[in-house]
C-alpha cells in the first residue's frame, strides 16, 4: 500500500473541496490517502470550514499566491509517494485513484498522467490535448473559434480525432487532476511560480518531457469535472486577464520565435536607444533654439541652425557610439550611465564648439551648441532612465527573465541559487545544471555533462551559460566559446583569477601563449592626489554645513546620541568612526554627521572607499590589500539592497581597489547619495557596530576605548 498525498488549492472555495474529498473518500482507495488543502487567503468562510474538516490538513497563506504557489506549497508538506493535484470542482469516481496509481506503477518513466474527465452531463471533456500554438490561441480565446469550429488546428489542438478510451503520452493534461512522481518533481522542479493561474499546468508538462519525463492520458481512471472556463466567457473578467498574463509568460519562456528574439535582443535593444537618443538629441537642440530666440528674436536666423544639426547629430550620436553607450546591460546603474552620457557630451561639446571656431562665418550661436549638448546629456539620461524603470516594473512580474545554465556541482549550483533569490532585481532564473563530474552522485539532479551543453541549452531556451570555477578546466569550453557565440548565447566564466582582472587589464596573445596583461596608468598617483584633495575639500565644506544641523539634532532630538568606535584605518591603523543615532537606535543622514566629515578632514577616512572594519588586535591577513584606502563615508557596500553580508562586502570593495578611479568614486557618491540622505547602512555593519558599542565598560571610557573584536 502507498500513500498519495492530495491537494487542493482554496479561493473561496472552501465547500467545493469539501465535497470533492468526500467523493474521494467514498470512492474508495487501497493506498492511503493525505489531504491537504491550501487556502489562498478566502474572502468567505473557507478557511474555517476546511479548518474544521477531519483528516484535512490546512495550510493558510496570508495573501492569493496563485495556484501554482499554492501548489508547491502543498509539494512541501506532501508526503505521499505520489502526489495528486485536484481542482475543487472534481468528483471522483470510484477506483479512479488505484486505476492511476497502477498506472505510475506500470510506466517507472510517466512523470504525470491525466484522468479521464467528463463534463457534469456526461459527455466527454477534452483533457489532454497538443501544445498551444498562436492560431489555437486565437481560435480558442477569441470569436474567431465559432466561426472554425471545424478548424484543423483546433482538432489538432484538443485531440479530436483521439477515441479517448485508450492509454496515450500526451503533450499536456489539464491540471484540474494531475497523479504526480515525486522523482520527476525532484528533478524537473515544482510548478513555476510566475504563473498566477492558467498555463501552469502546461509548462509543467512542457517542462517533465524536456527532461525526459512523459506526460500520460490514463482514460481507466474517470472523474467528473465542471469545467468553468471563466476566462472565456466574460471578456473583462480578471480571470482572462490572468489568461492573458500567463500566456505571454508561456510563450516568452518556451516560442522558439521569443527565444530568437531573446537571443538577438541586442540588436533590439541598440535600435530602441538609437530611437530614444535621437529623441533626447532632437529635443534638446529644438530647447536650446528656442531659448536662444527668446533673448534674441530680431537676430535670429533659422537656415544655419538647420544645416548645422546634421553634424550636432553626427558627432553626438557618434560620440556616444564610440564611448559604448549602445553596448549597456541591464545590470548598469543610472549613475554609471549618467557618467558615461557626460563624458560622452563633453567629447562631442569639444569637437561641436571646435567646429565653430573653425568657420569663417559664425553660423550659430556657441550658447546654443553648448545648451543643446548639456540637455542633450539630460533628456537622453531620463528617456534611458525610463526605459530602465520599464523594464524593471517588467522583471517585478517576471517578465523578460534570463536563463541560466550553470555549469559546475551541485553546491555551486545551490550557491548561485542563493544569491540569485536574493537579488531578484537582476531578472535572471537558473534552469538546471550541467555536471562536470563523472560519479553517479554529481550527476544526480543535473540536465546533463559536458557533452550534452549544446542540446540542453537549446531545449531549455538558454541566454547565458555561466561556468563555475570547478568547470573552468573543461576541455569542451572552447567548443563551447564558439557555438555559444554563433547563437548570441552569453558565457560568462566564475573564476578567482577574475577577481585579479581589475582596471587596465585585458586579454592578449604573449609568444602563442595566452596572457592576461595589465597595463599601469602612469597618471595613479597624482588621482590619488586629486582624491585627497577632493576629500579635504568636500570635507572641509561638510563640516562647516552639518555642523550647525548636528548640534542642534543631538540638543533638542530626544534620545539622539553618538556611536564612537574604532575602525581600521588605512595601513590598519585605528582610526575613529562616528555614527549620530536617532532614538530608535538607526543612523541620521549623513548630513546631521559633522563628525563624519570631521574625520575625512583628518584623513582617517575618505568620502569613498571600502566598509570600515572593526579594529582589532591582529586584522585577518585577507584584509591585507583593502587596508591600503582609507575607509570610505560611503562605497560600494551601501548599496542599497546590495549587500547582506560581510562577505559580500568585502568581494565589492576588491572589485572597487582593483578598478579604482576618480570617476568611480563619483559614480559611488551618486548611487548612494539615498542613503546617505536617509542614513541608510547595511544591517550587519550596524549590528557589528552595535556589539562593539555593548562591549565598553562605561560610557565615560568612549574616547580612549579600542575597538574589539
Amino acid at each position: 500500500m502507498k500513500t498519495i498525498s492530495v491537494i487542493y488549492v482554496s479561493y473561496n472555495s472552501g465547500e467545493e473541496i469539501l465535497a470533492s474529498v468526500k467523493s474521494l473518500r467514498e470512492a474508495g482507495s487501497r493506498h492511503a490517502l493525505e489531504v491537504i488543502a491550501v487556502d489562498n487567503a478566502s474572502r468567505d468562510d473557507s478557511a474555517a470550514r476546511l479548518a474544521e474538516a477531519p483528516h484535512l490538513t490546512l495550510l493558510q497563506n496570508p495573501m492569493n499566491l496563485g495556484y501554482a504557489r499554492a501548489v508547491n506549497l502543498g509539494l512541501t508538506a506532501a508526503t505521499g509517494d505520489y502526489v495528486l493535484v485536484l481542482n475543487p470542482d472534481v468528483t471522483v469516481r470510484p477506483g479512479a485513484v488505484d486505476a492511476l496509481v497502477e498506472f505510475m506503477d506500470a510506466h517507472p518513466r510517466a512523470g504525470i498522467a491525466g484522468a479521464k474527465l467528463l463534463n457534469e452531463d456526461g459527455t466527454l471533456q477534452h483533457s489532454c490535448r497538443s501544445f498551444y500554438t498562436f492560431w489555437t490561441v486565437l481560435l480558442r480565446r477569441t470569436p474567431l473559434g465559432k466561426l472554425f469550429p471545424k478548424s484543423r488546428a483546433l482538432r489538432h489542438h484538443l485531440m479530436l480525432d483521439f477515441d479517448h478510451a485508450s492509454e496515450r503520452a500526451v503533450d499536456w493534461v489539464l491540471g484540474a487532476c494531475m497523479m504526480v512522481r515525486r522523482q520527476a518533481v525532484a528533478e524537473v522542479g515544482p510548478m513555476d511560480p510566475r504563473f498566477f493561474l492558467y498555463f501552469e499546468d502546461v509548462d509543467w508538462c512542457y517542462r517533465m518531457q524536456t527532461r525526459g519525463w512523459e506526460v500520460w492520458y490514463v482514460p481507466g481512471a474517470v472523474m467528473n469535472h465542471v469545467h468553468k472556463r471563466a476566462s472565456a466567457r466574460n471578456p473583462f473578467s480578471r480571470s482572462l486577464v490572468a489568461h492573458i498574463t500567463s500566456f505571454v509568460h508561456y510563450t516568452e519562456k518556451w516560442n522558439p520565435a521569443a527565444y530568437l528574439l531573446k537571443r538577438y535582443r541586442n540588436l533590439f535593444k541598440v535600435l530602441t536607444l538609437l530611437v530614444l537618443d535621437v529623441a533626447g538629441a532632437g529635443a534638446a537642440y529644438l530647447a536650446a533654439i528656442a531659448l536662444r530666440r527668446s533673448f534674441h528674436l530680431d537676430y535670429f536666423i533659422a537656415e544655419p541652425y538647420q544645416r548645422f544639426s546634421l553634424l550636432y547629430f553626427v558627432i553626438l550620436l557618434g560620440t556616444y557610439y564610440l564611448s559604448g553607450l549602445y553596448r549597456s546591460s541591464r545590470r548598469e546603474s543610472a549613475s554609471e550611465e549618467l557618467l558615461a552620457l557626460g563624458k560622452a557630451g563633453v567629447l562631442a561639446g569639444v569637437v561641436l564648439m571646435s567646429s565653430t571656431f573653425l568657420s569663417k562665418e559664425r553660423i550659430v550661436s556657441r550658447a546654443v551648441v553648448l545648451a543643446s549638448v548639456l540637455l542633450a546629456v539630460l533628456l537622453t539620461w531620463l528617456l534611458r532612465g525610463g526605459l530602465r524603470a520599464l523594464h524593471r516594473v517588467l522583471l517585478r512580474y517576471h517578465f523578460d527573465l534570463r536563463r541560466l545554465l550553470l555549469v559546475g556541482t551541485a553546491v555551486e549550483a545551490s550557491a548561485l541559487e542563493q544569491r540569485l533569490l536574493r537579488h531578484p532585481e537582476l531578472g535572471l532564473e537558473m534552469v538546471g545544471r550541467i555536471a562536470v563530474g563523472e560519479s553517479e552522485m554529481e550527476r544526480r539532479g543535473a540536465l546533463g555533462g559536458p557533452a550534452d551543453l549544446e542540446r540542453v541549452s537549446a531545449a531549455e531556451r538558454v541566454q547565458e551559460i555561466v561556468v563555475a570555477p570547478s568547470g573552468a578546466g573543461l576541455p569542451s569550453l572552447a567548443t563551447a566559446l564558439i557555438w555559444c557565440r554563433a547563437r548570441s548565447i552569453d558565457l560568462r566564466l566564475l573564476s578567482d583569477l577574475a577577481g585579479m582582472v581589475g582596471r587596465g587589464a585585458r586579454a592578449e596573445d604573449f609568444l602563442g601563449l595566452p596572457a592576461v596583461a595589465y597595463r599601469m596608468a602612469g597618471l595613479y598617483p597624482l588621482e590619488r592626489a586629486f582624491k585627497r584633495l577632493a576629500d579635504l575639500v568636500v570635507g572641509l565644506a561638510g563640516l562647516v554645513l552639518t555642523l550647525l544641523p548636528g548640534l542642534v539634532h543631538l540638543g533638542v532630538s530626544r534620545g539622539a546620541r553618538r556611536l564612537r568606535v574604532e575602525v581600521l584605518g588605512r595601513h590598519g591603523r585605528p582610526t575613529r568612526l562616528t555614527l549620530v543615532l536617532r532614538r530608535d537606535g538607526r543612523p541620521a543622514p549623513d548630513v546631521l554627521n559633522p563628525w563624519a566629515f570631521a574625520a575625512v578632514l583628518a584623513g582617517g577616512l575618505s568620502l569613498v572607499g571600502p566598509m570600515p572594519r572593526r579594529a582589532l588586535p591582529a586584522p585577518p591577513p585577507d584584509l591585507g590589500a583593502l587596508l591600503t584606502l582609507r575607509p570610505g563615508l560611503t562605497g560600494a557596500w551601501r548599496r542599497r539592497g546590495r549587500v547582506d553580508a560581510a562577505d559580500e562586502a568585502r568581494q565589492l570593495d576588491l572589485f572597487y581597489l582593483r578598478n579604482w578611479s576618480l570617476g568611480l568614486d563619483l559614480q559611488l557618491w551618486l548611487e548612494t547619495l539615498g542613503a546617505q540622505l536617509r542614513g541608510d547602512h547595511p544591517a550587519f555593519l550596524l549590528a557589528r557596530l552595535r556589539g562593539e558599542e555593548a562591549t565598553r565598560p562605561t560610557a565615560a571610557a568612549a574616547p580612549g576605548e579600542k575597538g574589539l573584536a
